[in-house]
């Protein structure tokens, strides 16, 4: 705004030639031109912006010298303080006063969301809809995460180097988790088969296909849930799951309870391949 308002006074030959030698072009065409770049490809994610950030705040910072006028630079300062206020406060603490969810309605944008003090984890965690001793801020309490964590360690150290078929999936306790634990503990992942309900139609016999299906079939651990809970949507049919192994013929060995007081159940393929030894309960 600054800007063109002392443009606006020189003429067109003058305002060329200080666009030209303006500091400020090479920033705004770098940002111009990488904004561009990223609004016309289908990269989707929160980080690609960032290496323009310090970019567009130096370009910020230029324009805003360019008020003289002490009234203006007074006004853009309490904004800019009210602005880093309202962005930063709801992460100083997850109290209801200044982390809570603040959005408005407009009827020509929708719903905007104007401050969030919850973190990617606590976001996370909302989306479950099973119910646990929390607040829409925190929905898992400390506690219960750390037992999800020890979950996802105890069945990452079964002996499944054939690779795990895994008949559910969970938020907290899926493929990525028990993964993750592998490489942490092993220095490398074991395959892990995740069942996908949006490739596969809701039956026994169709479970029973995808389970008796290679690569999958060469698992010689499966693991199922007893009930739906805190699944991603659509949610696997357990029933049909465990049906589907005892039609496989194999043979439930061990269970395991979740914080969510469900019960994973681990399935062992009879093949002579199959040597698994699982532990007992850490």
């Amino acid at each position: 705004m600054a800007v063109l308002v002392r443009l606006s006074r020189l003429s067109f030959l003058n305002v060329s030639t200080t666009v030209i030698r303006s500091e400020a072009v090479p920033i705004l065409i770098f940002i111009a031109s990488g904004i561009a770049a990223l609004t016309s490809t289908s990269n989707q994610g929160s980080a690609f912006i960032s290496p323009f950030i310090p970019s567009t705040l130096a370009l910020a910072t230029c324009g805003l010298s360019q008020f003289n006028n002490r009234y203006y630079r007074a006004a853009v300062t309490a904004v800019v303080l009210l602005v880093a206020s309202l962005a930063s406060l709801p992460f100083v603490s997850l109290r209801p006063e200044t982390a809570s969810l603040w959005t408005i309605e407009s009827d020509l944008l929708g719903t905007i969301q104007i401050s969030d003090g919850r973190g990617t984890i606590q976001s996370y965690e909302g989306q479950t809809d099973w119910s646990v001793d929390g607040t829409e801020l925190q929905p898992i309490n400390t506690e219960d995460g750390r037992a999800w964590m020890r979950l996802s360690e105890i069945v990452s150290k079964l002996p499944d180097d054939s690779g795990m078929a895994l008949g559910m999936r969970h938020y907290l306790f899926n493929a990525n988790t028990i993964g993750l634990y592998q490489v942490l503990q092993r220095g490398y992942e074991t395959a892990l088969y995740q069942f996908d309900p949006d490739a596969v139609e809701e039956s026994a016999p169709k479970y029973l296909e995808w389970m008796t299906t290679a690569p999958v079939s060469q698992a010689c651990l499966l693991l199922t849930a007893s009930s739906r809970g805190g699944d991603f949507r659509p949610g696997i049919n357990s029933d049909f799951m465990a049906e589907a192994a005892r039609r496989a013929d194999l043979l439930p060995i061990r269970e395991i309870i979740t914080p969510s007081s469900q019960k994973i159940i681990v399935w062992e393929r009879p093949a002579l391949t199959c040597k698994a030894r699982v532990r007992p309960a850490d």
